[in-house]
């Protein structure tokens, strides 16, 4: 099962249209929200800031007016006469008229002479110092030496003679600027107040406030609670006009705020952000009770719609189970025309195009699975006989090589024999030289040994006469007597000599007669040896020469074989490359029947449409 579950088309067209509805309705809802509140907040900060502008305004005005009172009294005769009695009876009557608590002349010294009868010494004060230096002023909200009340004082100087001889002040409520803040507000939970130039209360609608005189800047450097309102004020004791938003005692607010004119003080207005945003938050209840029927409304509208739509897709969707179950034999009768009707038009069509498909394939299928049994057959028998005719080749091959070696080796006997024979036609050449030498020395042999034959004759023949002398001497000796025996002697040894040297000459003379007839005989055989030399070295170069043919026509025979195994190697690998592909070929012809088997089972498996089919309509 897959990890998600199949939802209907009805379903999700219902999701969908929720879905959307609930954005686009959630979407203008939260909008026109955030632009009304940021409408409204903008309108409310503008009306504040000007109710804050108006009550400082206001403010002013009071205390310009009460300012011009006191400066319309101190421009009086009898004011600046600088008579305290006249001075007093010349304010007494409009003290009470003008709404002052109290009024007093300050002289230079700083005493203060009320009215009713007080002093007290003010010298000390701002106000009156300002007063003394020419210029009206208004105080903050101070605790009278008189009364101990808070109080307003307002100042303005005396002139006499182009000199400023006194100030004249007059008391005025505190309360007066907390009245005006009380006046003014914006809704009915609206707020004002009023803070000097160091950021303190003096003015506010809790009185308590303003006479312990709160400042709430001073206060958050200690308390966090108070540092979003502190933000405010100091913007408001730089004199700014403008609005500001700040989180208080657990409520958001709004406040505007504007400067007092010839004051150091500034007026604020605020409003509670509930309140403001009240009507908003109407706004929003009846946005979302809309949403909620749009919502609804929505769900009923997207039921309807998905049921009409999944109606007709749910039968389509049957069909092409039926059509999934491998059944073609079926057709729809179309009657809707919108798209789903489209779209079964589009299924028929695809009905029919798929069964004349099937149809082809399975007549195609038969033909190529009986193409491809023939092609098997025929692969198997080439691949066959590829086999048989690469083993054959490699056999010549081996042959051929065996052969070459063979050539290779008598080619190299013959080069050796070549050699060989070529040694021996030196030698004999040699041989035929030394014998002719040897023949040459036989014949001189011959010659010495003419030489000593006749030197031995000579020295015979000299035997001969010495043995003649000899016997010629003993003869004489004989003859000589006594006197004659020792040349007798001498004349015997000379013959025994010369009988011993005929002897030596006689052996000698038969030696080299022998010799002679030896070399003679040796010469001869020489002369017979030497011819025989000569017809072998003639043999011996014939045969040389038949040898380096034989040696020149081996090698080329086995340069001749070489190349024709190299060619035989070259058709053995064709031949098996040929055997390989004839493998290939059998093995996809195997293959493709196979598949063709499997083309004609999966095409089996369809009805396919031959007689009049069931008929589906759409409403």
């Amino acid at each position: 099962m897959s990890r998600f579950s199949v939802k209907s088309i009805k379903t999700k067209l219902i999701l969908y249209f929720a879905v959307t509805i609930l954005i686009v309705a959630s979407t203008l809802g939260v909008v026109s929200y955030l632009l009304s509140q940021r409408t409204v907040t903008a309108e409310v900060n503008e009306a504040l800031e000007m109710l804050a502008t108006q009550g400082a305004e206001q403010v002013r005005l009071n205390a310009e007016m009460a300012t011009m009172s006191l400066y319309e009294l101190a421009t009086r005769a009898r004011v600046r006469s600088m008579d305290w009695e006249t001075q007093r009876d010349a304010l007494a009557p409009d003290v009470e008229r003008l709404g002052f608590l109290g009024m007093a002349v300050v002289t230079p010294d700083g005493l203060a002479r009320y009215v009713d009868g007080t002093t007290a010494q003010l010298g000390d004060r701002d106000y009156v110092q300002q007063a003394f230096r020419g210029e009206s002023s208004v105080s903050d909200p101070i605790v009278s030496r008189v009364t101990n009340q808070v109080v307003m004082m307002i100042a303005v100087p005396i002139e006499v003679d182009n000199r400023i001889a006194a100030v004249l002040i007059g008391r005025m409520d505190a309360d007066l600027l907390s009245s005006v803040t009380r006046s003014i507000r914006f809704g009915k939970d609206g707020y004002s107040f009023m803070i000097n130039s160091q950021g303190t209360l003096i003015a506010h609608d809790n009185q308590e406030l303003v006479l312990t005189q709160a400042n709430f800047i001073e206060q958050a450097r200690t308390d966090s609670q108070y540092a979003e309102l502190a933000g405010v004020m100091q913007r408001m004791v730089k004199g700014e006009t403008g609005t500001g938003d700040y989180m208080f005692s657990g409520s958001m607010r709004y406040m505007g705020f504007a400067p007092v004119p010839g004051t150091g003080w500034s007026l604020a207005v605020g409003s509670y952000r509930d309140t403001v945003l009240s009507g908003i938050y109407s706004m929003r209840n009846t946005l979302l009770w809309v949403t909620s029927v749009a919502f609804l409304l929505g769900l009923a509208l997207a039921y309807f719609i998905g049921h009409s739509i999944a109606k007709p897709i749910m039968k389509l969707s049957n069909i092409a189970g039926i059509i999934a179950g491998g059944n073609l034999d079926i057709e729809v009768d179309i009657r809707s025309k919108d798209e789903i009707g489209a779209l079964g038009h589009a299924f028929a069509l695809m009905a029919e195009n798929v069964n004349e498909a099937m149809t082809n394939i399975s007549a195609s299928s038969e033909q190529v699975s009986a193409g491809a049994q023939q092609v098997s057959a025929a692969s198997q028998d080439l691949s066959q006989g590829s086999t048989e005719q690469a083993s054959s080749i490699e056999e010549v091959t081996a042959s051929i090589e065996q052969l070459a070696a063979q050539t290779k080796e008598n080619a190299a006997n013959a080069s050796q024999a070549n050699g060989i024979s070529g040694e021996a036609r030196g030698l004999a050449e040699k041989g035929n030289r030394q014998m002719q030498d040897m023949l040459g020395a036989m014949d001189e042999i011959n010659r010495s040994s003419a030489n000593i034959a006749k030197i031995i004759k000579v020295i015979d023949e000299i035997a001969f006469q010495t043995n003649i002398l000899a016997l010629n001497a003993a003869v004489e000796a004989a003859r000589a007597g006594q006197h004659g025996k020792g040349f007798a002697v001498v004349a015997e040894e000379v013959r025994n000599l010369a009988a011993r040297s005929a002897n030596a000459a006689r052996e000698t003379t038969e030696m080299i007669e022998n010799s002679i007839n030896k070399v003679q005989g040796g010469t001869s055989m020489a002369n017979d040896t030497a011819a025989a030399l000569a017809s072998i070295m003639e043999s011996v170069g014939k045969a040389a020469a038949l040898v380096e043919n034989i040696a020149s026509a081996s090698n080329e025979q086995a340069a001749g074989i070489s190349q024709i195994s190299q060619a035989i190697m070259q058709i053995s690998d064709v031949v098996q490359q040929n055997s390989a592909t004839a493998e290939e070929s059998a093995a996809a012809s195997e293959e493709l029947s196979s598949q063709a088997e499997m083309l004609k089972e999966m095409v089996g498996k369809f009805t396919l449409k031959k007689t009049s089919a069931a008929r589906y309509s759409f409403d």
